[in-house]
This record gives structure tokens, sequence and C-alpha cells, in this order.
């Protein structure tokens, strides 16, 4: 059950950090 809570959290912040990227250009 926590390695599939994780997983489902991992695209979150890594979306956050693209858009974080993208406003920095």
């Amino acid at each position: 059950m926590a390695s599939k809570s994780t997983s489902r959290l991992l695209p979150v912040p890594a979306f956050l950090l693209l858009a974080l990227l993208l406003l920095s250009f």
C-alpha cells in the first residue's frame, strides 16, 4: 500500500518542478 502511495506522490512534485522551470524561463 505504501509503495502505491509513493508512486502516486512521485509525479506530483515532478510536475511542480517542471512548472517552476517553465516559469523560470
